[in-house]
């Protein structure tokens, strides 16, 4: 077989094809026998690798865990302490308050003077009185300067909805050894274990061609937003969004609208996720109604 075939394969395996070129691939799968020999012979091949790669990937990824429990379970004896002396010092304030509740009557000036001479305090009257007749102004005053709260503005909203998208395509599947990773194995790996400055730095050295493809794109916008940099992460965004060419297209709706919150574009926002709640077959649907709701 031609290396052009080869590659074309290749790329029809990764959904790396244009959707004119994969119909002309499959086309040609149909209508030559020896192609479509080949091609299975790939197609098996390729899904073999990645069962054995990923279960390799699992693995690794149950020895992490293993050693991050064991690393947490010393501090928790001082968890223990800490969560004690919060709760010790909510019984005092409760305390404080109790006391302060139940004894109107008394002012800061008045508890000064109790250490000095009680028995001043009970032989003075107008005081009591004087008190008294301040103390509904004070409480007064008190309500009108309490802040008024207000919704959820769109950084609120963000922080409490964004987390960077993952289904088991992104799984990474080559795993011969780290020093063999070539730069776009390393940023799937990257992404996937949360390490976004390691992905960033890691997507800048892929190919051209590969930071032109709309999957790593999408991918790297979500790097982005997790590091704060929504702006640029909405402009990827919105790139992908047009093209209609990558298999994340349905979910850059939602995402787009996190970025638009961001940036306080609550009209833009809502446009978005009104438009992703069309879509079938999304992760985000919950989500998306809650922060339209929010919106409100």
């Amino acid at each position: 077989m031609e290396q052009i075939d080869q590659t074309l394969i290749e790329r029809y395996l990764s959904r790396e094809l244009t959707p004119a070129e994969r119909n002309e691939l499959e086309r040609r799968e149909g209508a030559d026998p020896e192609f479509r020999k080949e091609l299975n012979k790939y197609r098996l091949s390729f899904d073999a690798l990645k069962l054995s790669q990923r279960e390799e990937l699992k693995n690794r990824f149950r020895q992490r865990d293993k050693m991050l429990d064991q690393k947490g379970n010393p501090g928790a004896s001082g968890t223990k302490q800490y969560v004690l002396m919060m709760v010790a010092a909510g019984i005092i304030s409760i305390l404080i308050a109790w006391y302060f509740l139940y004894t109107p009557d008394r002012t800061s000036d008045q508890a000064k003077n109790d250490s000095k001479d009680s028995i001043q305090i009970v032989q003075s009257p107008p005081v009591i009185i004087d008190t008294i007749k301040t103390n509904p102004i004070k409480i007064k005053e008190t309500e009108e300067k309490e802040p008024v709260k207000s919704k959820n503005n769109g950084q609120q909203i963000f922080a409490e909805n964004f987390e960077p998208y993952k289904d088991e395509s992104m799984d990474p599947t080559s795993r011969s050894g780290e020093e063999d990773l070539t730069p776009r194995d390393k940023f799937l790996l990257s992404y996937w274990d949360g390490n976004s400055n390691e992905a960033q730095v890691a997507f800048n050295t892929m190919s051209p061609a590969d930071r032109q493809n709309d999957n790593y794109r999408f991918i790297y916008a979500n790097v982005l937003m997790s590091l704060n940099k929504t702006y640029e992460a909405g402009l990827i965004l919105t790139g992908v969004q047009q093209n209609h060419k990558s298999m994340y297209a349905a979910e850059t709706r939602f995402y787009l609208g996190l970025c638009n919150l961001k940036a306080g574009k609550v009209e833009e926002a809502r446009k978005n996720l009104e438009a992703y709640l069309l879509e079938k077959d999304v992760q985000n649907k919950v989500k998306a109604k809650k922060m339209l709701d929010e919106m409100n």
